[in-house]
């Protein structure tokens, strides 16, 4: 039991504390963002789909949003747009990594792989 509350804390940390994923997407969606924001944002945006799906998916099952539900395709669109800015190669490793053991809903997961479907054309 008090594994499974550490991991429910140290997921907290990684979606809200300084330095998280939602504090990166604050300081990008900022008028003065850097490149150096864009990449910190691109090192804390998820690399796996369970974490993917751990921010922004749905649990179809408990028929509760994750954390980033709601603003998933925003977060998407800055990870897409980190890209063209200063980190295309990190980017699309992420995106390939994701990717590989996806399972494509309607939702949060289905727009990324529309803007998945996008780079490829």
């Amino acid at each position: 039991m008090r594994l499974f509350q550490e991991s429910i804390v140290y997921k907290k940390q990684q979606l809200q504390g300084p330095g998280s994923l939602k504090n990166c997407f604050q300081k990008i969606s900022s008028d003065s963002a850097s490149d150096n924001y864009f990449v910190e944002y691109v090192r804390k945006f998820p690399s796996t789909f369970q974490t993917f799906q751990e921010y922004f998916g749905f649990d179809d099952v408990t028929g509760k949003a994750m954390p980033l539900y709601k603003e998933a395709n925003e977060y998407i669109d800055k990870f897409f747009q980190a890209s063209e800015i200063c980190c295309q190669k990190e980017v699309f490793e992420k995106i390939i990594k994701i990717s590989q053991t996806g399972k494509w809903d309607a939702d949060a997961v289905n727009y990324l792989r529309h803007k998945i479907k996008g780079v490829r054309q």
